[in-house]
């Protein structure tokens, strides 16, 4: 791992952890005013007594923020090593890297282009749908009639609704990563099927190859063999040895058959 990768990588994990700090000390803060407060707990006095808890995670969030902008700034992040966040997507990866080097052309395949189109809209919808939660939210606080009289409820309440948003826009994240998942698992099993029938297609065509080596390799022998025997049979003529044989051969028939 890189110098500036491993940078990004303890900087991102302690805004992470210092985020969650700064969340739950809220929640507790809030939680304190309002059930040790009385009919109006949160008041600026009371606010101000609470926050205290909470000035030192918050400045040291957004530190840590900073930090990480001005790194990145330093230490520019390489993309094509930011590891993936789920095993199908690992296992997607290295399938389809293995299937490029093999055969490209097999991944525009229909079905992994029916795949990454599919998620493709589940990640347009996903934004919309959190971008008009988001933008519901802000309306709702901004149109709020806020009481004065009762101004703790009435904040209770708006708060409380924009809870719920993000309790809604949380389950929708969460059923989009499941659909995003599978749809991931589906694409990974085509690639595999795809990549075993790539396989056995070069092992078809190697021993193809090797059995059109083996077929020359033969016919050569043979034809060397004749040559050969054509060679062998010339020297024979010149040499004299037709002239043996002949008679011997008469010799044969003559002395041991008894031709003559």
């Amino acid at each position: 791992m890189e110098k500036g990768t491993k940078i990004h990588y303890f900087v991102s994990i302690v805004t992470a952890v210092l985020v969650a700090i700064l969340g739950i000390s809220l929640a507790i803060t809030a939680s304190v005013i309002y059930f040790t407060g009385d009919e109006q707990p949160y008041t600026r006095e009371s606010v101000a007594e609470g926050l205290k808890y909470v000035i030192a995670p918050a400045v040291l969030t957004f530190a840590s923020i900073v930090t990480s902008a001005v790194l990145k700034l330093i230490y520019p992040e390489n993309k094509e090593k930011i590891k993936p966040l789920y095993d199908e997507e690992r296992s997607l990866i290295r399938q389809s890297e293995r299937l490029r080097e093999k055969n490209p052309e097999a991944l525009s395949d229909i079905t992994i282009v029916s795949e990454r189109e599919y998620r493709k809209r589940i990640r347009i919808t996903l934004y919309a749908v959190l971008s008009a939660l988001g933008i519901l939210a802000l309306i709702i606080s901004l149109i709020s009639k806020y009481d004065l009289d009762s101004i703790n409820q009435s904040v209770i309440k708006v708060v409380s609704v924009v809870f719920s948003l993000a309790l809604v826009a949380g389950a929708v994240s969460y059923i989009f990563g499941k659909l995003s998942i599978e749809s991931m698992r589906r694409e990974n099993e085509a690639v595999k099927e795809l990549l075993k029938s790539t396989e056995k297609s070069i092992s078809a065509e190697k021993n193809i190859e090797n059995n059109d080596k083996n077929g020359l390799y033969i016919n050569i022998a043979r034809a060397s063999i004749a040559v050969l025997a054509v060679v062998f049979i010339i020297i024979g003529i010149f040499n004299g040895g037709m002239s043996d044989v002949l008679g011997k051969a008469v010799r044969i028939c003559t002395e041991c058959i008894g031709l003559g």
